[in-house]
């Protein structure tokens, strides 16, 4: 089965729309009509303009909505379908996931670059080709991030075992991250915001005295966002591979080598 849901947060018990696969009524009985319907509701969905990073995106709408269109067809298509676990997409007030049964046939790293296609489904993947919605490149992944990456959104998130692969674009900056966390972490963190390491001396520059800053680097490094690597005076603090903002560094940094390179 295909299913799409809208919920506010996952948490929600009740969903406030949903689009599901079955025969009869006004449900959609393939792949492409689920993918058409889901496609006008994403439409509807997506405001006009939003408010990012205390900015007012004016070109949003068409940006995201070319965003999770190549997301739907990479499921589409990559989707094991012999599989019991349906395709689920969820669209939550801040993310958007596309969960499909079946792993990954590239790796993360060939997923968010420009590689050859391997679908899982041929035949499917072709009726989106021939409909002008999937290209035989296999940059999806790579159009995804680089939309996302224009948008200022935190990076898009790429979960893969055996069983499932789920990818989650959001509608969130980097800096939202800074609102969930305490006064002092987010004083110590804003240094990560534009450079990937820092110096003890570095960071502290921003506070009273160096117990409130130690007790930051605390509680970010227990939070997964920042490792510290070294000791003694050769101690240095960098933002962890693992977070968007490190991502987003990443692939800047290999958009700017490309761009010299060729």
């Amino acid at each position: 089965m295909l299913d799409f849901i809208v919920k506010n947060k996952a948490s929600d018990v009740d969903y406030l729309d949903r689009i599901y696969t079955s025969w009869g009524d006004e449900n959609p009985d393939n792949i492409f009509s689920f993918f058409q319907k889901v496609m006008n509701k994403v439409d509807t969905l997506t405001p006009d303009t939003f408010e990012l990073n205390g900015l007012t995106r004016k070109n949003w709408k068409n940006s995201f909505v070319r965003a999770v269109r190549e997301a739907m067809v990479n499921c589409l298509t990559h989707a094991d379908y012999h599989s019991r676990l349906v395709v689920q997409i969820s669209w939550f007030d801040k993310r958007v996931v596309f969960q499909n049964p079946g792993e990954l046939l590239v790796t993360k790293e060939e997923f968010f670059s420009k590689t050859d296609s391997k679908p899982r489904n041929a035949l499917v993947f072709q009726a989106f080709v021939q409909a002008r919605l999937g290209e035989h490149t296999g940059s999806g992944g790579y159009r995804i991030l680089n939309v996302m990456s224009k948008l200022n959104t935190k990076h898009p998130d790429l979960e893969v075992t055996p069983q499932k692969t789920i990818l989650t674009i959001w509608k969130i900056g980097d800096d939202t991250v800074l609102h969930d966390l305490p006064e002092n972490e987010q004083v110590a963190y804003q240094v990560f915001m534009t450079k990937m390491s820092a110096t003890f001396k570095e960071i502290a520059v921003n506070f009273s005295n160096e117990y409130e800053c130690r007790k930051a680097l605390k509680g970010l490094i227990d939070k997964g966002l920042v490792i510290q690597v070294g000791k003694g005076r050769a101690t240095k603090y960098l933002i962890s591979p693992k977070s968007s903002t490190a991502q987003k560094y990443m692939y800047n940094y290999a958009e700017m080598i490309k761009n010299v390179i060729f």
